[in-house]
């Protein structure tokens, strides 16, 4: 699951992915 966070974080970057993924 590290090519799914990093796209997941990218379209979820304004919403709760956030934490997921903080950029």
């Amino acid at each position: 699951m590290t090519f799914i966070v990093t796209e997941s974080c990218i379209k979820c970057k304004l919403t709760d992915c956030v934490e997921v993924c903080p950029v």
